[in-house]
């Protein structure tokens, strides 16, 4: 339903208005179910009145890209069939209040879009929710996922029944773009994508193998403030994207360290990646970074020489292109432009049978005459092609 005249700026709204397109609707063919549609309508606020003969039949709610800073206290708590609701692009700092689980009839909440909203913590009533599948908070002010007051301390276990009982698959993804300065423990659900791009985060918590092995497929934690990556990162077996630009990171674990045979693209953009002081300082700072090399920090295993189709290293303090590389021979796109300190390219590289993308943007090679970098990847083919043509035996 959408209350007449909404296209009107400065329209007066009426709870008669709008609670007779919502009736109409609903009791046209008999439906049973009520979906309410007001998106877009420069809402200032919402009274309870305009849908209340119907909100026990609301089983999808979109108020989102209105003007709303408060929600009526029934909304969405009291909505008792309840299924998707989108308070998405609004101005709201808070949902309202809900004490505990009887404050909380929405027993069949499945998804809960919250994105583009002032809020600076996730609304505690979803701690009460056993059902809920999808939740995005993404392009809010969050500093932490859910604050419990001193006073309701008992929801601290009530955090461990939300994050066990439901099957979330996204929860994580839906805290991009906040203040997040530390990422929430990890839990015992299906995730498959985790991003947390654009928070100050400054470590990740060591469990994430633990619970997240075999199911997390991406991983995003760009720009953040990481200065180290945990091996347990690259345990994760069922992973095929990991992005971690943007970060502090100036070196990787060992080889032995990797699990993740299936990953297909790794993104270490502007980082630290070859910068040996950094590298050095933060051995000496952290013990947990005592295990890693200090001589050669930038080594790939020959675990991904089947998988990874995507590397980018661009952005960083390299110094070389870590020979490791060149074993990658499913590799299809290598970035490596805004590294001063290359000269060279390895040989190698001109075997790799699938590159087609190979970015030396501001590099400059040595090896390689410049006419030759100007035609890019295949003119970087051709040369290497010719070279061993040249050094090869001939045969007669």
């Amino acid at each position: 339903p959408v209350p007449p005249g909404s296209a009107s700026p400065g329209l007066a709204w009426s709870s008669r208005d709008i609670t007779c397109v919502c009736v109409c609707v609903c009791l046209c063919g008999r439906v049973q179910a009520v979906s309410v549609y007001w998106s877009g309508l420069q809402l200032p606020f919402l009274e309870l009145d305009w849908f209340l003969d119907v909100c026990s039949r609301i089983t999808h709610l979109d108020l989102s890209a209105n003007s709303l800073a408060a929600l009526p206290s029934v909304v969405p708590w009291g909505l008792i069939h309840l299924r998707t609701l989108d308070v998405s692009n609004n101005v709201l700092k808070e949902l309202p209040f809900a004490e505990n689980s009887q404050d909380v009839i929405c027993s069949r909440l499945q998804q809960v879009i919250l994105s583009q909203n002032q809020l600076k913590s996730l609304p505690t009533g979803l701690l009460h929710l056993i059902h809920l599948q999808k939740l995005c908070a993404a392009k809010n002010q969050l500093t932490v996922l859910f604050h419990i007051p001193a006073s309701m301390s008992q929801l601290i276990f009530k955090v461990f029944i939300f994050s066990t009982l439901n099957s979330l698959s996204v929860l994580p993804s839906s805290v991009i773009r906040n203040k997040l300065s530390s990422f929430p423990d990890p839990w015992a659900c299906p995730l498959k994508r985790c991003k947390a791009s654009s928070n100050l985060l400054e470590n990740l918590p060591d469990t994430i193998s633990i619970f997240w092995r075999t199911q997390l497929q991406e991983v995003d934690f760009s720009d953040n403030q990481l200065k180290e990556l945990p091996s347990y990162i690259f345990e994760l077996e069922a992973i095929v994207s990991l992005r971690l630009s943007g970060n502090f990171i100036s070196s990787l674990p060992a080889p032995n360290k990797w699990k993740c045979s299936q990953l297909k693209t790794l993104d270490l953009s502007r980082n630290q990646l070859g910068n040996t002081k950094f590298h050095l300082k933060n051995l000496i700072c952290d013990p947990l970074l005592h295990g890693l090399s200090a001589v050669c920090p930038i080594e790939f295993p020959v675990l991904l020489r089947a998988s990874l189709e995507v590397l980018l290293l661009n952005e960083n303090q390299l110094e070389c292109v870590p020979q490791s590389v060149c074993c990658l021979h499913n590799l299809t796109e290598l970035y490596l432009s805004s590294n001063p300190g290359i000269r060279e390219l390895p040989v190698e590289l001109g075997q790799l049978p699938n590159l087609w993308q190979l970015d030396i943007e501001d590099l400059n090679i040595t090896n390689v005459p410049p006419a030759v970098r100007n035609e890019g990847t295949v003119g970087f083919h051709t040369h290497r092609s010719g070279e061993r043509s040249a050094g090869s035996p001939s045969r007669g």
